[in-house]
């Protein structure tokens, strides 16, 4: 598993791993799946992150127990008394892929040496399996196009690529959801070519919205930030509320 959240701090360290909580919004167990940390010290970020409370997580009005996925990213701080590690950023809910098979390269752009970045929106049904895939952004990666209708052709043998890889892909760890809701994520892809002539500085177009991007709302507006530059395709960034820390939860910083 790798950490679901994007940065370009490349001092910054990630732990993954998977909490319950229970319906009070106490922490019943937690326990790491992946860490660059010391043992030692992995146990005291355990013993950290037992003593946060949450917001009890509600489906339909009732509050329930949670089993979900926890990601962590850590950051080295000098203070005066010396050096803390810092949790600079909580996110809990990221479903993780288990099951999936890379797009493939449309052979139409590979001739001309296109790349594109695309947002697909997934809905993924309770046994984990993708149920539909839609692109909602995208861009061009290597060319100056004449407008919108020419991104958004080109960009539609990359989505459809995407789409075809992405039914086939499986996630674990996802959060209950009201009856009749659909649980939807954004999934940032890139496709991207190396090699003679490609050059770190190759234009990239205006983005460009599909269909699909309006019955997303405003969710849309405010996750394009999600897209990153990670390109970490397990990163699918969930469009309803998740498990969340209740605002007085102390989170204290770990001396070193």
């Amino acid at each position: 598993m790798t950490a679901a959240i994007a940065s370009d701090d490349s001092n910054a360290l990630y732990v993954s791993g998977i909490i319950e909580v229970d319906a009070t919004g106490k922490v019943e167990t937690v326990r790491v799946t992946s860490s660059p940390l010391r043992p030692e010290m992995e146990q005291r970020v355990l013993e950290a992150v037992r003593g946060w409370t949450f917001n009890p997580f509600e489906v339909d009005g009732v509050a329930r127990r949670i089993r979900t996925s926890m990601d962590l990213r850590l950051e080295l701080v000098k203070r005066e008394q010396g050096h803390v590690l810092e949790f600079a950023e909580t996110r809990f809910g990221q479903p993780v892929l288990i099951a999936s098979r890379a797009p493939r390269y449309p052979s139409i752009h590979l001739e001309r040496r296109l790349g594109a970045s695309l947002l697909m929106a997934i809905t993924v049904e309770d046994d984990g399996s993708v149920s539909s895939a839609e692109p909602v952004r995208g861009q061009i990666i290597g060319a100056r196009l004449g407008g919108e209708n020419d991104i958004r052709q080109a960009l539609k043998p990359f989505a459809q690529s995407a789409r075809n890889a992405m039914l086939a892909w499986r996630y674990d760890f996802l959060e209950p959801v009201s009856n009749g809701e659909k649980r939807r994520f954004l999934v940032p892809i890139k496709y991207t070519l190396s090699g003679p002539g490609m050059t770190a500085s190759q234009h990239v177009s205006e983005p460009v919205l599909f269909e699909n991007a309006a019955a997303l709302d405003d969710a849309l507006d405010n996750l394009l930030a999600q897209q990153g530059a990670s390109g970490d395709q397990s990163a699918a960034t969930p469009l309803q509320p998740g498990l969340t820390l209740r605002e007085d939860a102390e989170i204290s910083g770990l001396a070193l």
